[in-house]
């Protein structure tokens, strides 16, 4: 309805209204849980906590380490489903400070960047489902996937079945286009911030099916433009672009622990404004600090601590993508599209409305059970 959890916190405590342990005394900490507990709205989650270790039978959060599951409509609601959703909607985007409950998310619905979707780094009130379903919404059903064109080979050319084109991430990577990816933020390398630079300003884009991620130009007055490059002493340099509203959906998306930093290579595709940079989030590589992997090992705090790559388990069953899926299978080179239009615009994609409790209802029941609260503590 609008109360922040310090408010009814504050409300709650003036009204003497006792916590579940007894408490007159309540916190915003205490309401958010609440607020944020599935059991009322009917579901149960199981496995919000785990034992790491058998020894000492200490429990610890879940935070994606173990699989969860959730059973819908396990008993018997006191507030809707729908109600339960908005609030963890408005929940989410008042921690960055927004308001309302319904953020707007754009999907790309025709041209070569169909079904990406626009990423506001700023906003935390979409989760992975979201953009899959946004995605989605742009194509026939089952039509996601683009099937692999088929390779004919001229009379006199070299027959390259059999063989593979090795990763670049098996070489020097130094001065490449790449992006590195944490848990608040993305970091784009020298280089590819110097394939635009007149351009301070860029846009970021999801294909949530394919996993790729591409960026392209675009205005300051764009909101969800990002600032990923400053100057100084005349020269172009990467900036720290904060992400922690987006990011983590993004991590939860690719399967990703928040705990490592995901680096990927990018590559240009097309000329001027018609350019973008593609990053296949499939390739990323993870980069594990080393205390994570040697526990015992101090290091001195103001040291940056090393890193160790990791690489997926799939690479070691070759060297890199077959030679005719490379160089033919790429949908994003201009020269395998015969209509290269990049630029298009997003439009908003339309969510399931919720059926929410409208608003002179919420302040007839809220101003009713403050009514009830008072007779309570009169009669006490």
């Amino acid at each position: 309805y609008g109360y922040t959890c310090k408010q009814i916190a504050e409300t709650l405590t003036e009204l003497n209204c006792r916590t579940k342990r007894g408490n007159v005394r309540w916190s915003p900490t205490g309401v958010m849980q609440i607020l944020q507990n599935e059991r009322h709205c009917g579901d149960v989650l199981a496995r919000k906590t785990f034992t790491p270790n058998y020894l000492d039978h200490k429990s610890k959060k879940n935070r994606q380490d173990r699989n969860q599951y959730r059973m819908k409509d396990h008993h018997e609601s006191i507030v809707s489903r729908d109600d339960f959703i908005a609030v963890q909607k408005l929940l989410r985007n008042a921690k960055y400070g927004h308001k309302g409950i319904l953020p707007e998310l754009k999907v790309i619905q025709e041209g070569t960047l169909q079904g990406f979707v626009i990423a506001n780094l700023r906003w935390s009130g979409f989760t992975a489902e979201d953009y899959y379903e946004a995605c989605d919404s742009v194509f026939p059903e089952g039509e996601v996937q683009k099937l692999p064109s088929q390779v004919i080979a001229d009379s006199g050319d070299f027959d390259l079945r059999g063989f593979e084109i090795a990763r670049t991430e098996f070489f020097d990577i130094k001065g490449r286009m790449a992006v590195t990816l944490a848990q608040n933020k993305l970091l784009f390398s020298s280089a590819a911030i110097r394939k635009f630079p007149e351009t301070r300003h860029m846009e970021v884009l999801l294909h949530p099916r394919k996993c790729i991620l591409a960026v392209r130009p675009t205005t300051r007055d764009n909101p969800n433009a990002i600032e990923w490059s400053r100057t100084k002493d005349g020269n172009v340099l990467p900036k720290n672009v904060a992400g922690t509203a987006f990011l983590p959906t993004l991590l939860a998306l690719m399967g990703w622990k928040n705990t490592y930093s995901y680096r990927t290579l990018g590559v240009l595709r097309g000329e001027g404004a018609e350019a973008v940079l593609f990053f296949d989030l499939k390739e990323a590589v993870a980069q594990i600090p080393r205390s994570a992997l040697h526990p015992d090992e101090t290091t001195e705090k103001k040291k940056r601590e090393r890193k160790i790559n990791a690489y997926p388990q799939e690479w070691q069953e070759g060297f890199g993508d077959g030679f005719y899926s490379r160089t033919h299978g790429d949908e994003y080179d201009p020269d395998n599209n015969e209509t290269w239009e990049v630029r298009t615009a997003g439009q908003p994609y339309k969510e399931p409305e919720l059926s929410v409790t409208e608003p002179e209802v919420i302040e007839t029941e809220i101003n009713a059970i403050i009514r009830d609260m008072k007779e309570a503590a009169k009669n006490e």
